[in-house]
């Protein structure tokens, strides 16, 4: 509830929520065929949370959008929460070093 407390206070904190509606959660739905009842909706609408509560919320489905909804949230004045949906199919990028890419000692 830190959105509430940001709104109440009016403090203009942003948020941005990188949603891939869990990648265990596509595993599960497409390669393993089941459905987990804890999953989170892969749309989960957390910026009209914010906007209920009286904040900024941006809703973002593409990445030309990521900038602009970021310049409303910082001009908007309010707390403001950006929630980027994301595919959670897509790959990651390869990495240049083996921590980023959780490879070697941590393993993460």
């Amino acid at each position: 509830m830190d959105i509430e407390t940001a709104v109440r206070f009016d403090l203009p904190i942003v948020w941005v929520v990188f949603q891939n509606a869990n990648i265990d959660k596509w595993v599960r739905q497409y390669v393993d065929g089941e459905e987990d009842p804890n999953d989170f909706t892969p749309s989960m609408r957390f910026d009209r949370m914010m906007e209920a509560f009286g904040g900024h919320g941006e809703y973002v489905e593409r990445p030309d959008e990521i900038r602009p909804a970021l310049e409303r949230a910082f001009n908007s004045g309010k707390a403001a929460l950006v929630n980027v949906i994301m595919d959670p199919a897509a790959s990651r990028r390869p990495q240049q070093f083996a921590w980023l890419a959780r490879e070697g000692r941590m393993g993460y």
